[in-house]
């Protein structure tokens, strides 16, 4: 009974998410918001990171879809780092669902950034691609920070 509690407190809040951003780009503030709360992830990552004991980008990862329950990311360790990717979302079922618009920056990419930036052994995660455009996300985390501007290729 508690597992059904919590996947339907999960789907509640993708839903109260999905229907924030809609709210938030009807009446023109979603960009002020992703900036603020991007800013805000920032600060508070590194505190987070201790309070989760998150070591990792996988215990990051892996953080998400115990807590909130929108997707299950498969990993794979790549030369130069690790790919995340999911086929299943179910913030983004809903938010399509209700035409809401991208969530996938504010709910999802800004706080997975913040997190991974402020591990003891820090991680860049670069978006190859999202469900929002495309069939699946894929996301590329590694350690060069020194060329932010690259071709992305996997």
């Amino acid at each position: 009974m508690e597992q059904n509690n919590i996947k339907t407190l999960q789907l509640l809040y993708a839903g109260l998410l999905a229907d924030s951003v809609a709210i938030f780009e009807k009446y023109g503030i979603l960009e002020k918001i992703k900036l603020q709360k991007s800013i805000e992830n920032k600060l508070a990552a590194p505190a987070r990171v201790n309070q989760f004991g998150l070591k990792h980008p996988e215990d990051v990862f892996n953080l998400f879809n115990d807590l909130l329950g929108f997707t299950k990311w498969k990993i794979k360790r790549a030369s130069q780092g690790c790919i995340f990717s999911t086929e299943v979302c179910k913030l983004k079922s809903i938010s399509s669902t209700i035409n809401s618009a991208k969530p996938c920056d504010l709910c999802c990419i800004d706080p997975l950034t913040a997190l991974c930036e402020s591990l003891a052994d820090p991680y860049k995660l670069e978006v190859y691609q999202t469900m929002w455009e495309d069939i699946e996300c894929i996301f590329y985390l590694h350690q060069n920070f020194e060329n932010q501007n690259k071709t992305k290729t996997i």
